[in-house]
């Protein structure tokens, strides 16, 4: 597998997420000396592929959100051992995403696409 890696996210010194190309997402808990891949859940297209992840923000090492390409969103209440797949409301290309709190979270995309979650990025 390849992967082309988008950018990082770091809680503190030592545990952090990479993401990238085909829906890729690894975590690191000694600062970054050794990464393990996490399952994002981001549906295979075509059968073979997932699409990137553009963007990843923790608010805490439990609570977790990631925007990818053509409107899918993840969440993880574990520190990305289980990523889950949120129901979609666009088809744009989701590019960051950020926490303001422990429950609001916000999502912009292409098009001016702009989500914001109260439920710690459930829906």
């Amino acid at each position: 597998m390849i992967n082309n890696n988008k950018g990082i996210f770091f809680i503190d010194d030592s545990e952090g997420w990479l993401f990238g190309t085909d829906g890729s997402i690894f975590h690191t808990t000694n600062g970054g000396a050794e990464w393990s891949r996490q399952e994002s859940r981001i549906p295979l297209i075509n059968g073979h592929v997932r699409e990137t992840v553009n963007g990843i923000h923790f608010f805490d090492k439990q609570h977790g959100i990631a925007v990818a390409d053509i409107g899918f969103i993840v969440n993880t209440m574990d520190g990305g051992n289980n990523w889950q797949l949120c129901e979609s409301v666009t088809d744009n290309n989701m590019t960051a995403v950020q926490f303001t709190n422990r429950n609001e979270a916000w999502a912009v995309g292409w098009h001016g696409t702009i989500l914001k979650s109260n439920d710690s990025g459930q829906t």
